[in-house]
C-alpha cells in the first residue's frame, strides 16, 4: 500500500513521509536480520556439503530480496523528492536515498559498488 501511495500523483504528508520511512526500515531490518541469520549458519555449516549449497542458495535469494527493498525505498523516494515543495521534505528524501544507497551498495560488485558508494555520498552532501 505504501508504494502505492509513494509513486502517485500527490506529495507524502508528515504522517505519510513517517509511514514511508518506518515500512522502509521493517522490510529492510526484517530482510536483513534473515540474511545476516543465513550467513552464520553458514558460517557454522561444513564446506561442500549439499547443506552449504542450499545455505548458499538461500543467502543469495535473501541478498537479491535485501536489495530489491533499497531499490524501491530509492524509487519512492526520487518520485517524491520531484514533488517535494518545502526545503525540509527535500531533505528527508535525499536523506532516505542515501541510506539506501548505502546499504545497497554491500550487495553490489565493481562499479556498481563504486556507483552506488557516490551516489549515496551525493545525496548526502546535498541533503
Amino acid at each position: 500500500h505504501m508504494e502505492a501511495v509513494a509513486l502517485g500523483g500527490q506529495e507524502l504528508s508528515a504522517r505519510e513521509r513517517y509511514l514511508f520511512s518506518v515500512s522502509c526500515k521493517q522490510a529492510f531490518g526484517t530482510r536483513r536480520r534473515r540474511l545476516l541469520a543465513a550467513a552464520a549458519s553458514e558460517a557454522e555449516g561444513v564446506e561442500g556439503s549439499a547443506g552449504s549449497c542450499l545455505k548458499q542458495q538461500e543467502k543469495e535469494g535473501l541478498e537479491a530480496e535485501l536489495f530489491q527493498v533499497c531499490s524501491r525505498a530509492i524509487q519512492m523516494a526520487e518520485h517524491q523528492l520531484s514533488m517535494a515543495l518545502s526545503l525540509e521534505n527535500m531533505v528527508f528524501y535525499l536523506k532516505a536515498m542515501a541510506d539506501y544507497f548505502r546499504y545497497s551498495a554491500p550487495l553490489l560488485g565493481g562499479p556498481e559498488r563504486q556507483r552506488a558508494t557516490q551516489r549515496a555520498g551525493d545525496c548526502y552532501a546535498e541533503a
